[in-house]
């Protein structure tokens, strides 16, 4: 996939996942952002992860690769799978997991995907939503 223009509504939300930014990427997640502001500490996200997570995995907006780096596979050599619109997130997270030998798939999670249907077991979306672009509307 070609670089996304800054005119694309899907850009501000990929914009912040700079190479400097994601150097300090976990310890603002999941240091801060995840345990105080959703109440969803670290440790949770990985048991969640441990309980799901297959052989044949598909990540979509995989940060850093943390948690699929703490997480316990079924296996010892899954199918991995990272998805993104920012190649700099795909790129850190491939890195962080060679030893699984990651496929990178850089696309926007809202446009077709171009994957195969039916190709994964599992699939994971951890802080996504928030870098979609439009609003969220919650009803009280």
């Amino acid at each position: 996939m070609a670089a996304i223009e800054k005119t694309d509504p899907a850009y501000a939300g990929q914009a912040l996942y700079t190479r400097r930014f994601l150097k300090v990427y976990d310890a603002v997640i999941y240091g801060f952002n995840s345990p105080v502001v959703w109440r969803c500490p670290k440790a949770k996200l990985i048991g969640l992860y441990d309980a799901h997570v297959s052989d044949c995995h598909l990540d979509i907006g995989v940060g850093t690769g943390l948690l699929l780096d703490e997480c316990r596979f079924p296996v010892p050599a899954p199918q991995v799978t990272l998805m993104d619109l920012n190649p700099n997130s795909l790129d850190a997270a491939a890195q962080r997991l060679t030893r699984y030998a990651p496929r990178t798939h850089q696309t926007n999670v809202l446009d077709p995907w171009g994957l195969p249907q039916c190709s994964f077991d599992s699939v994971a979306m951890c802080h996504v939503v928030h870098c979609l672009p439009g609003t969220i509307r919650c009803s009280a």
